[in-house]
């Protein structure tokens, strides 16, 4: 059977504050991150139909 590999990539932005923290991570400020997932299996020859 042959093996298939799948990735998807994608990115977001998140806010936060740190109320009570003495800095300047105090206010409010973001943060981007991104996400890569892979997922790797062998193919069925069967439909799915």
């Amino acid at each position: 059977m042959p093996t298939r590999e799948v990735m998807i990539e994608m990115g977001f932005s998140s806010a936060h504050a740190l109320r009570g923290y003495q800095g300047k991570c105090e206010n409010t400020h973001g943060h981007n991150y991104k996400v890569e997932i892979y997922v790797r299996g062998r193919s069925s020859t069967r439909s799915a139909c």
